[in-house]
């Protein structure tokens, strides 16, 4: 048909549609079946609809209005006739197939084989020419899931195999189905415009087919171009998107027999490793936060299966070390301390390292620089107007950042504002999670300010005024930490405030000048009564430091013995829970395989150091010991594999002391009361030596706190300090805490409490630093018992009860 008589056919077509529908003179109610119904009819019988293609089409146009419920037989035969001319010798016009591939919709409410074959052939002859519209592919698409629905036919099962090379399902949807998430992100690949499908098809194939552990400068420049092609603002909307949906397997239970969940498969870890490497070249605080989040997925650990994907989370890691901003190196900063998978960590140093070296700087002035802002608008606070309300999250401390709500009065409010609630809801939930983000970084900041007592460095004091105290995120934590200020040789203690620093009555607080230096203070070679001094200034203005520095323990190394050799054995003869040893070596940056033989070991890279905690299985080896013996720390030198203590820095010595002091406090058998109900020989023995033993060096500072902390307390008459015990008097018997082990002794007969104890709400009080959760369950157990007949726990009232009537 010429172009001309096509057109004016068209024309004549929709005058005619028109016609019929404005001489319907049904209810509004029947509209649409009365009318389409009428309309069919003319159209394929009395105006020979079937031997003209255009008004085929206003056929078609028809059963679009067509109420799919009311589907009728004309409606089947206007298919049949459409269908019937696409399976002739002579192919019908391009707008007539499409228009025939476009119906499959109404095959969805009721199909009729025949037809079906011969609408996918219809799409067959399309798909070889552009003629495929994107409303025809998302129809086929329809018509496709829809077969698929609980179990297809054997039929059905061959349509939906032809439908998918019509649509290139293996090529819009590269993502294998096993993993749960995948099925989302193919939907939206099927639904969208076959060239950016095809774009982002393409970026994940090329991930795929990558099979080096980072992206060439090759690769690179290839996805570059694909993501310009799509342009960044639908690159960043749709790749945040899609990696927030990447979740990790159910677990199964514990004591299940079923067998465990795979981990990614392969294929979609490759896909996937292509959008992240592409990451790296954009910017943005939402990608930086998705890729590290992702980073922390993969790296989970699935039961009896390993990391979930180690290699997409060495593609988040290497991604984030690329990106062109800081806030990639900010979300490196806080895995820098969250992930505990080993070679995680190691990837995570390798990228601080490139960074680094692209940057021409060290990795600590790295770590200095990247530390986000997460959006605060000063020192330690964000406001936010929200409506008629202001919001204001402010940090107090590492783990205390509070949201607060003002009215449009200005009055506080408890809660969130109901209208604030209800008319912007979105606003609210990003406040919380820039509250949770604020939570985490400070966390993950809180470390690394800990660690610059291993690698002790000086730090220019202009640099330190820009990335330390007047830092938003970390300046709170800084501002209540002591730091040593060296001006022109002469060395001064101070803390931050107002503006300039501070220090105790009767001491000189620092100056600064344009060669000002500073550095983290350590009480080790400090005259005991400067520390003392900064122990009550500290006190006396309730401040809170993030870690303990003035009341940190001092372990030196003179009080070794003599024939210390490799090694310190202060530690060794302790019986430590396996699980519980782990999950603290991970806290304290300690690395520990559960594997037998292998002891707790810290790498000390700038020391030319490594240090090994031994320990030893007992009982039955399982999965892994139930319980495990210690040795000694032994320190060796990382270049000839030995090195006496006598040459281990002091502050290194002392720290790495400290960290097995710590180990053996948290995961001590001593500390179970359960021991002496379900353990063995050797535990109950080791138990009774223990759980009531002279104080280590951390215990012994518990008492010189208490002593200060005491009297600020509302139970302070019913407290005091007697020897290795704090005495509670309570109102039905009284009590001693082990201030090591964290036990209990009921008095008189000095009868031990053999049940864990409930942390008590009442405990608000604030000790002059963070971290020490033994001595936070003594304060709390000292709350509990001094109020015991407040105790409403059935079996904890029974124990007190029957001991004091005994």
């Amino acid at each position: 048909m010429d172009p001309a008589d096509r057109g004016a056919a068209k024309e004549e077509a929709r005058r005619l549609l028109d016609r019929l529908l404005a001489e319907a003179d049904q209810p509004e109610a029947r509209r649409d079946s009365a009318i389409v119904n009428r309309a069919v009819d003319r159209i394929l019988w009395d105006e020979g609809g079937a031997r003209n293609p255009e008004l085929l089409l206003v056929a078609l146009a028809c059963l679009e209005r067509a109420n799919p419920e009311s589907l009728s037989q004309q409606h089947s035969a206007a298919l049949r006739l459409v269908t019937n001319r696409i399976g002739s010798s002579m192919p019908p016009e391009p707008e007539v197939q499409v228009a025939v591939v476009e119906a499959a919709d109404l095959l969805c409410i009721g199909y009729w084989s025949l037809v079906t074959e011969r609408v996918i052939g219809c799409a067959e002859v399309l798909a070889k020419t552009p003629g495929l519209t994107l409303r025809a592919q998302r129809a086929l698409g329809r018509l496709r899931n829809w077969f698929d629905r609980g179990r297809p036919t054997h039929e059905q099962l061959g349509w939906i195999k032809r439908l998918d090379d019509v649509l290139r399902v293996r090529d819009r949807a590269p993502l294998d189905e096993r993993d749960a998430w995948a099925k989302t992100i193919n939907a939206d690949l099927m639904g969208m415009e076959p060239t950016r499908a095809a774009l982002w098809a393409e970026l994940m194939t090329l991930g795929k087919e990558a099979d080096t552990p980072q992206p060439s400068k090759k690769w690179l420049a290839g996805a570059q171009s694909i993501v310009d092609e799509l342009g960044r603002k639908e690159f960043l909307a749709q790749v945040v998107t899609w990696l927030d949906r990447v979740s990790l397997p159910q677990l199964p239970e514990r004591d299940s027999y079923e067998p465990g969940p795979d981990q990614m498969q392969h294929p979609n870890a490759g896909a996937l490793r292509g959008l992240v490497w592409a990451s790296g070249l954009c910017e943005g605080a939402s990608l930086a936060t998705a890729l590290s989040v992702l980073c922390l997925k993969c790296f989970r650990k699935i039961q009896d299966h390993g990391p979930y994907s180690e290699r997409l989370g060495n593609a988040c890691i290497f991604a984030l070390g690329a990106m062109p901003d800081p806030e990639g190196l900010a979300q490196l900063a806080r895995l820098r301390v969250q992930v505990k998978y080993s070679a995680g960590k190691r990837s995570v140093q390798r990228a601080y390292e490139a960074a680094a070296k692209r940057e021409s700087v060290t990795v600590d002035e790295i770590a200095d620089m990247s530390v986000p802002t997460c959006g605060l608008t000063d020192i330690g606070l964000l406001t936010a107007s929200v409506g008629d309300s202001t919001a204001e999250i402010r940090i107090l401390g590492v783990r205390n950042v509070e949201l607060n709500w003002r009215g449009p009065a200005g009055k506080w409010l408890k809660t969130v504002p109901a209208d604030t609630l209800r008319t912007d809801p979105e606003a609210v939930r990003k406040l919380k999670n820039a509250r949770r983000d604020i939570q985490t970084h400070l966390l993950a900041q809180r470390s690394r300010l800990e660690a610059l007592y291993l690698n002790p460095r000086w730090i220019p004091y202009a640099n330190w005024l820009e990335r330390y105290a007047n830092q938003p995120l970390i300046g709170p934590l800084v501002r209540s930490l002591i730091w040593r200020v060296e001006t022109d040789g002469a060395t001064e203690l101070g803390v931050f405030r107002d503006g300039r620093f501070a220090a105790p009555e009767g001491h000189l607080p620092p100056q600064v000048s344009p060669t000002t230096r500073v550095q983290l203070w350590h009480p080790l070679d400090t005259d005991p009564a400067v520390t003392e001094a900064w122990r009550q200034w500290l006190i006396d203005r309730e401040a809170t430091q993030p870690f303990k520095q003035a009341h940190r323990e001092v372990y030196r190394l003179d009080a070794q013995p003599d024939d210390a050799g490799l090694y310190s054995s202060q530690f060794s003869g302790h019986l430590l829970r396996e699980h519980l040893l782990a999950a603290v070596c991970r806290e304290r940056g300690w690395r520990y395989a559960l594997e037998p033989g292998c002891g707790p070991t810290l790498s000390l890279p700038a020391w030319n150091l490594s240090v090994e905690f031994e320990v030893g299985g007992t009982g039955v080896l399982r999965d892994v010991y139930e319980t495990l013996m210690t040795g000694n720390v032994r320190f060796r030198a990382t270049d000839d594999g030995g090195l006496l203590t006598r040459r281990v820095p002091a502050q290194v010595f002392s720290e790495v002391l400290r960290d097995a002091d710590l180990l053996v406090s948290v995961a001590s058998i001593a500390g179970d009361p359960a021991v002496l109900e379900s353990g063995s020989e050797a535990e109950k023995a080791y138990w009774n030596l223990n759980a009531y033993a002279e104080l280590c060096v951390a215990a012994a500072d518990r008492a010189v706190i208490l002593e200060k902390v005491l009297p600020r307390l509302i139970i302070t008459k019913r407290c005091r300090i007697e020897g290795i015990y704090l005495r509670v008097t309570g109102r039905i018997r009284e009590y001693r805490i082990h201030l090591g082990s964290g036990n209990v002794l009921m008095d008189p007969g000095a009868v031990h409490l053999p049940v864990a104890l409930p942390l008590s709400s009442e405990w608000e009080g604030r000790l002059p630093f963070e971290g020490d959760a033994k001595l936070n369950a003594i304060l709390s157990k000292a709350f509990l018992l001094a109020n015991d007949s407040s105790i409403k726990d059935p079996t904890i009232r029974d124990i007190l009860t029957n001991a004091a009537g005994s």
